[in-house]
């Protein structure tokens, strides 16, 4: 094997896989090798963590990485989130307030976007395969020692050992990727991890069998309200005071299990082994308890404490870069990490490709770990008081959608679309990102401030369909209807379009949040920019718009916002989902051609 390369990925797993085949699908011809001190590929069999995608990281598989087939056809289409709240002892699962999507014609004909549910170590198998196809080396069992990293325009040096044979050797590389998760191999000489303030106790492990809440009640409304066969499909949570389980189909013989509860004083503190954890579930959540009790645990549970945290670089000018879990760790309720990882992959590839072409490396570097240091506070904000707000099924309801509109509405899209490896199209959705970005900040003070004014906050319907919810709904539609190679001032007018039903989203929060608190709310169409649930502070921030809209579009908004209320209040869950009109939808190119 060469001595020298091209790209250098320190870690062989789903990262450092992934950041290989991207770079060889954008055109990197020269050397790259990957090493691990485990075998490449891994046994497709094994089973790892982080089985669950979401929109944009799914599309960073299927799309940028051409996988879209292959993920169907071994794997399992997901059926979005969907959550189950607390009622009673949980000894019914139809008696517990369910937040999910509905819509099963349109799962059974292929959601668009689409998300899915994976076997990690089938994955990573085959994504080595195809590398390996692609000429790229792989360098199993192999101990990565000292790194030399290059001070001017050399290479860097890496010394190995190879674990079966002894023999040491030193291999050279003009870029430098630590893809090597908590082992930090670059990160932590280099004193690149920064911890951040959040931390989660988590237990998780793998079961036999599918966990289908379906089998859990005889109430004839639960079971009537989505088609046979489909609940297993989503990501299920099951939420209780101050905690989220998780329930992940790995395929239809496995399931992912875990509880995730923040720490010190938080839900899972006397939680130490197999035999505390039994008994913690059997007390919180009985069903959940004998199913595992029937199926047993085939690996796990594994139990201890999690700490997030981001890299200060993810990619330096002197040609090196961090990506996957050594970039970036927040937290697994809403399944991140796959976005992350694309994230840091495209902004790696960006600047190697930049690199090609003699571009100088010092401002971009410097913007692109500015970008990513931005998105991961942004996601960061969002599980600040996530597990202290997820036990009052009102004010949860509200969060969760919120979250999940931004998602679709703000991040989504500048993952889809290119945007964080490209400069001018991410200059021009700035402002709008910032304006995303400090209503977020609104939203999450008004949770937390509701919770503590509102106490739990009880929710009285059985269901909230996310398909009856406009926000939501929308971004999901108009997101499915974009391409990669829309050109940016398409991708602008989504998010500018997003923006306007966020903020239709906020205000009806807000607008339900202050008839739970009893607030006096003056007359005037509301700016959804200087919401709060401090009346003081309402006049000065400017809550009611001095200058009101036309007629005609404060009747639109005032029907949107309504229909938002309707939809977070549980009516119309059992009819069709919403249907967006033509018109609502952002024109394509081909569509304004026809004009």
């Amino acid at each position: 094997m060469a001595d020298s390369f091209e790209v250098a990925i320190l870690g062989g797993g789903l990262a450092a896989q992934c950041l290989a085949r991207h770079l060889r699908r954008s055109g990197v011809t020269g050397p790259i090798v990957v090493i691990d001190r485990g075998p490449l590929p891994i046994p497709a069999a094994t089973l790892k963590l982080g089985e669950s995608t979401v929109e944009a990281g799914a599309w960073y598989l299927g799309q940028r990485l051409g996988l879209h087939d292959r993920l169907l056809a071994e794997h399992e289409m997901k059926f979005g989130l969907r959550f189950f709240f607390s009622a009673g002892n949980n000894d019914d699962v139809g008696e517990r307030l369910e937040l999910g999507p509905q819509h099963a014609e349109r799962f059974r004909r292929g959601l668009r976007p689409p998300a899915y549910q994976l076997h990690r170590g089938r994955l990573e198998h085959m994504l080595t395969r195809l590398n390996e196809a692609d000429d790229v080396s792989m360098l199993p069992h192999t101990q990565v020692g000292k790194i030399t990293l290059a001070t001017d325009s050399g290479h860097h040096r890496v010394a190995l050992e190879d674990q079966t044979t002894g023999r040491a050797h030193t291999i050279h590389a003009r870029w430098l990727i630590d893809a090597s998760g908590r082992a930090g191999l670059l990160t932590r000489p280099e004193q690149l991890r920064r911890p951040l303030a959040h931390r989660v106790r988590v237990a998780h492990g793998w079961v036999a069998g599918r966990i289908d809440p379906e089998h859990w009640t005889h109430n004839e409304a639960f079971t009537q309200r989505i088609e046979p066969d489909l609940r297993w499909r989503s990501t299920v949570h099951l939420i209780g005071p101050g905690y989220s389980i998780w329930m992940i189909p790995v395929d239809r013989h496995i399931t992912s299990i875990g509880v995730v509860a923040r720490p010190e004083g938080g839900a899972l503190d006397q939680v130490t082994d197999a035999t505390t954890l039994r008994r913690w579930l059997e007390h919180r959540e009985p069903q959940l308890a004998a199913t595992i009790a029937r199926n047993a645990w085939i690996n796990g549970p594994h139990i201890g404490n999690v700490q997030a945290h981001v890299s200060r670089v993810v990619v330096s000018p002197r040609r090196f870069g961090v990506c996957g879990e050594s970039a970036a760790h927040l937290d697994p309720l809403y399944s991140s990490g796959f976005d992350l990882l694309a994230i840091a992959n495209e902004l790696i590839v960006a600047t190697i490709l930049d690199d090609t072409k003699a571009r100088p490396l010092a401002p971009i570097c410097e913007q692109r770990n500015v970008v990513f240091a931005q998105v991961t506070r942004q996601l960061l904000s969002v599980y600040a008081d996530a597990y202290r707000l997820l036990d009052a099924p009102r004010i949860a309801t509200h969060k969760i959608t919120w979250d999940i509109a931004t998602y679709l509405g703000y991040l989504a899209p500048l993952i889809m679309s290119g945007t964080f490896g490209e400069a001018t199209p991410l200059a021009d959705h700035v402002e709008i990102a910032a304006r995303v970005v400090r209503l977020n900040r609104r939203m999450q003070e008004l949770f937390t401030s509701w919770r503590a004014r509102a106490g739990l906050a009880p929710h009285e319907v059985p269901a909230v369909n996310l398909a009856h919810l406009p926000p939501v709904a929308s971004c999901f539609a108009r997101l499915g209807d974009m391409a990669p190679s829309d050109p940016p001032a398409r991708w602008r007018q989504l998010l500018q379009d997003n923006l306007r039903l966020l903020e239709d989203q906020a205000i009806a929060t807000f607008l339900d949040a202050v008839a739970d608190l009893g607030l006096p709310l003056p007359d005037g169409p509301i700016n959804a920019h200087a919401i709060s649930l401090d009346p003081r502070a309402w006049a000065a921030d400017g809550l009611i718009r001095a200058a009101p809209l036309d007629h005609e579009a404060a009747r639109a908004a005032a029907q949107r916002v309504s229909a938002t209320r309707r939809g977070m209040s549980g009516n119309g869950s059992l009819s069709p989902p919403l249907e967006l009109e033509p018109e609502t939808r952002s024109p394509s190119p081909a569509d304004q051609s026809r004009e």
